[in-house]
């Protein structure tokens, strides 16, 4: 995919953008159970911990190698498969989201100081063709379907609380 320099900023900003989310979450989400989980999903605060794995175990070294190495030829653990729960404070979400922001923050500071060519450099992951943007176009792509559901889930689990709490 070819990218403009308007496309390469708006991804700069939808990446810093994480951290706007986190900060907003933090606000409701004390109001519900983040640690509750249904068998065979994950609970709300196990999906906000993925996104800080995901940053941290795959798409912050990918971008990180695609930069450093002229020819790169990459073979990265999918993160849904290397993520472990107990790696992360899951009792305590709010300390999560400020984890993920100082990452997000870190990774930013390396993401800014490139150069719109620098982020069209390509290389093969995984078997894959791609550039330092495709993977943070994909990364936020990931962040905001978690955030969706995260939300989704505080919503229905707020109703629940709501309705159970309506005299009558």
């Amino acid at each position: 995919m070819e990218y403009t320099d308007d496309h390469l900023s708006r991804i700069k900003d939808d990446a810093a953008y994480l951290i706007d989310e986190a900060e907003a979450l933090s606000y409701v989400i004390d109001s519900v159970p983040t640690a509750d989980k249904a068998q065979g999903i994950k609970s709300i605060a196990e999906m906000i911990a993925l996104i800080d794995h995901a940053q941290q175990s795959y798409y912050r070294p990918a971008c990180e190698r695609l930069y450093s190495v002229p020819e790169v030829n990459e073979k990265l653990t999918d993160f849904n498969a290397t993520f472990d729960a107990g790696m992360y404070e899951t009792d305590d979400t709010g300390k999560l989201l400020s984890h993920i922001s100082r990452n997000r923050t870190g990774f930013l500071n390396f993401i800014n100081e490139l150069q719109n060519d620098e982020l069209r450099h390509t290389g093969t992951v995984n078997g894959e063709e791609v550039s330092i943007a495709g993977l943070l176009e994909e990364m936020v792509t990931f962040e905001r379907r978690q955030l969706r559901e995260v939300a989704e889930r505080i919503l229905a689990i707020d109703k629940n609380i709501n309705k159970s709490q309506k005299p009558g």
